[in-house]
């Protein structure tokens, strides 16, 4: 019997609504074994900046040395690769369903954009959402 792949690593920042999304379909589709997540943390921006240009996340590196962004690239290859069609997930459907412009995943992505703008941007977002509600 062939050993399993190791897990591939998947960069993740926390508060990202894309991340989120991939991390719905991960859980949905019982693909979470297939990846390990990463921090968004100095060295792993770092790392994904010298593989893509760019540090925008997710971002999952397939095999080693090898990272690829795009939320949708990169559900498309979980399900191409482990035979999952997204039309057959119900929960999948109900936040992220065929009609993009009527979702609760479009709603999210405008909270977030505003909340981003009023708050000052990505860092004072991310420290208001994690104050204590009574703060």
């Amino acid at each position: 019997m062939a050993a399993a792949s190791p897990p591939m690593k998947l960069f993740m920042k926390t508060g990202c609504p894309f991340c989120s999304k991939l991390a719905c379909f991960l859980g949905e589709a019982n693909l979470m074994d297939k990846v390990s997540f990463e921090p968004d943390d100095e060295a792993n921006r770092a790392y994904v900046t010298e593989k893509c240009g760019k540090a925008s996340f997710p971002a999952l590196e397939y095999e080693p040395g090898s990272v690829m962004l795009e939320t949708d690239d990169i559900i498309k290859k979980f399900c191409d690769e482990n035979n999952v069609d997204c039309a057959n997930l119900s929960g999948w459907q109900f936040i992220f369903g065929p009609e993009e412009d009527k979702t609760m995943f479009k709603t999210h992505i405008k909270l977030f954009k505003y909340g981003m703008k009023n708050a000052g941007g990505y860092a004072e977002l991310i420290a208001l959402l994690n104050k204590p509600d009574d703060a």
